[in-house]
């Protein structure tokens, strides 16, 4: 919560009805009402270019093979708030979790619920053993640890991403705490070996544990440590975020296509740290409901896949279902 400014004594006066006698400085902020947080334009286009990726690369694989890689996006971006937040206080760490957890837990089950519902419909009767288990194991947010999780007939497989982030955002304090025990001039290079180690680790070992993604949410606290205010650079660097458009066209390496995705978002939010940039309109509002869109559009691919497969217009009618569906609960439930 935002301190009240003391000389401001025209609002304290409206707030609290100051009439011959201040009152204590505690009071006065007790009696401010809490300001609803701004979204950056920025963090908003690049939730939206990932989503977007993420979409056209599961609804068409042969078009757009690597977009998957606009997952990477949410990582570096939850490690950066996530950075920004601790830097600032305890309170304000409290805070960024608490609102976290109330944004992403609730659409969360809620997914996994309507999944479990209609799951008899989407998929045959012989799937439906592994759907159950997926299903388990994405309530416990261990969607990760499943050998299985990446089969394109589970329609919890869309949720291993999440469960990930879930575990790194509840690791990241401990990790906090050892840093913390290092001089402030080395927070940087202990969070730059951090994310050395751990990019070294998934080069090696091609899993989902949290360890071998913590790089990319290194990036993103690296982003944070690193940032400066450039708003007078913003219109030359105007071609960095639509370089992220071409990643699901390009045929490259799994994790040449993954360093090339979290450098370029860590490098965007890095240069534009208080800048008032946005790609466009169009990714801003995309990325607002992101979250929603993301959740919910895989049953329907899984349906697609399944029934409609060779089909040309399915997975078109497939995007803008699930994007109406993304619509409605954004509004209805994510605000």
């Amino acid at each position: 919560m935002e301190d009240i400014l003391i000389d401001d004594v025209t609002t304290v006066s409206k707030d609290v009805e100051l009439q011959f006698y201040p009152l204590p400085v505690e009071v006065v902020r007790k009696k401010k009402k809490r300001k609803k947080t701004k979204k950056r334009p920025d963090i908003e286009s690049l939730r939206g270019i990932g989503v977007f990726a993420v979409i056209l690369g599961n609804f068409r694989p042969q078009i757009f093979p690597n977009g998957f890689a606009g997952v990477e996006l949410f990582y570096v971006i939850s490690g950066y708030l996530a950075s920004v937040s601790s830097n600032n206080s305890k309170e304000k760490l409290q805070i960024f979790y608490y609102s976290r957890l109330k944004r992403v837990l609730p659409l969360y089950f809620l997914s996994i619920l309507l999944i479990l519902i209609v799951m008899g419909f989407l998929t045959p009767n012989k799937d439906f053993g592994r759907n159950i288990s997926g299903g388990t194991r994405a309530i416990l947010f261990v969607s990760n640890f499943e050998n299985d999780a990446e089969s394109s007939l589970n329609l919890f497989s869309h949720l291993l991403p999440i469960s990930t982030g879930f575990q790194t955002l509840i690791i990241f304090p401990f990790v906090l705490i050892i840093v913390n025990l290092f001089p402030n001039k080395l927070h940087v290079y202990c969070h730059i070996f951090i994310g050395i180690a751990s990019l070294v680790f998934n080069f090696f070992i091609r899993d989902f544990s949290v360890f071998s993604q913590f790089w990319k949410f290194s990036a993103g606290v690296f982003a944070h440590h690193l940032q400066s205010d450039l708003g007078e650079l913003e219109q030359n660097v105007f071609f960095y975020p639509f370089l992220l458009l071409f990643l699901p066209f390009l045929h490259l390496k799994h994790i040449c296509l993954e360093i090339s995705a979290v450098a370029f978002a860590a490098l965007l939010i890095q240069i534009n740290a208080g800048a008032n940039f946005t790609l466009c309109k169009f990714f801003e509002f995309i990325g607002d409901i992101s979250y929603s869109w993301y959740l919910f559009h895989w049953p329907i691919v899984v349906y697609v896949n399944i029934y409609h497969g060779n089909t040309f217009y399915a997975p078109l009618i497939g995007i803008f279902i699930s994007f109406m569906i993304a619509n409605i609960i954004s509004k209805n439930f994510e605000r």
